[in-house]
This record gives C-alpha cells, sequence and structure tokens, in this order.
C-alpha cells in the first residue's frame, strides 16, 4: 500500500471519491436529465456535490495540517450514498 510505502518519509496518501457536478455530468444531466433526475434522488443529501464547495474543501482539509496524522483513507465526498465499514 502507496500509504505504507511513504509513511516513513512523512507522506501522506489519501483518496477523495466525489459525486460532483463537474462538465461531464452536467453534459450527462442534459442529455439524459431523467436518469440525472433519479441518480440524485438516490443521494441522501438529495444533489450531486459541487466541485468547488464540497469537494474542494475536503481536499485542502486532506492536504494541510489538520489532517497530518490521516494516511490511507478513502474519504467518500458523496452526499452520503456509499456507507463503508
Amino acid at each position: 500500500m502507496a500509504a505504507n510505502e511513504w509513511a516513513p518519509f512523512n507522506i501522506r496518501v489519501n483518496v477523495v471519491c466525489p459525486m460532483a457536478l463537474t462538465p461531464g455530468v452536467a453534459q450527462w444531466a442534459e442529455a439524459r436529465p431523467e436518469q440525472y433526475a433519479q441518480s440524485a434522488a438516490m443521494v441522501p443529501l438529495g444533489r450531486f456535490g459541487d466541485p468547488d464547495r464540497d469537494v474542494a474543501p475536503i481536499v485542502a482539509f486532506l492536504a494541510g495540517d489538520d489532517a497530518r496524522y490521516m494516511t490511507g483513507r478513502t474519504v467518500m465526498a458523496d452526499g452520503g450514498s456509499v456507507k463503508l465499514r
């Protein structure tokens, strides 16, 4: 695992899995509005995330000192769609 390999060098390795309204998703939403609406309705928070307001702060947190003791984690930025144990 990369997190274990790089930990001795104080390099953290984390993953963010976003469900965000990217330009590609926006194109899909325009082309298939019914499918998009069904997908968005399945998200507990009721929408796809905004890349700047919802996902970027999570990435900034992971890159900052407040997350200095986090490594080897997968962070789901998906409005509650996936529950990991």
